[in-house]
């Protein structure tokens, strides 16, 4: 599963520092209440923001950790939707949600879904990797995982395994 996007702490850092400096230049222009509630009022609507665009993602990305791939696939099929009805939030994310990530939302929902599928043991797996690719051809992780998945369709076509160590031995 890739990893989650989530507002880094080092993001959160240079806003708090953004922030109080704001604060000390505005004592002066508008008053320190005022400075106050303007940085309140930023942290605020990050987490609204972020709870309204994102949250399919970031609860199916925690169900799908969790083993329970069924409901991670059904709330990052959401997700994905989402981000399809909204794609200038997905686009302009850096600045609206505080995401430096580069990996889209999007990308991101549709890889963890095609995920949750190969996981979950869906056949709709490779055909969820391919829509990624389709959508964004250069993301090598959606193009290594279908690639898998074709060779091992192969493999199972032809009635082979691949038998895979278990953990711990060498």
């Amino acid at each position: 599963m890739p990893s989650t996007t989530r507002i880094s702490g080092l993001a959160v850092l240079l806003h708090l520092g953004a922030c109080f400096y704001l604060m000390v230049l505005a004592d002066d222009l508008v008053g320190r209440w005022a400075a106050w509630f303007a940085c309140f009022a930023f942290f605020g609507y990050l987490g609204i923001a972020n709870g309204f665009y994102a949250r399919d993602f970031f609860r199916g990305s925690a169900a799908a950790r969790r083993g329970q791939f069924e409901r991670g696939a059904e709330l990052l099929q959401a997700a994905v939707h989402r981000f399809e009805q909204t794609p200038l939030v997905d686009r302009f994310r850096f600045v609206l949600l505080l995401s430096p990530a580069a990996t889209r939302f999007r990308e991101a929902a549709m890889l963890s879904l095609a995920h949750c599928y190969a996981l979950a043991g869906r056949r709709d797996a490779l055909d969820a990797f391919a829509r990624c690719v389709e959508a964004y051809p250069k993301s090598s992780s959606a193009n290594a995982s279908l690639a898998l998945l074709r060779v091992g369709a192969r493999l199972g076509a032809r009635g082979e395994r691949i038998d895979v160590p278990a953990e711990g031995s060498a």
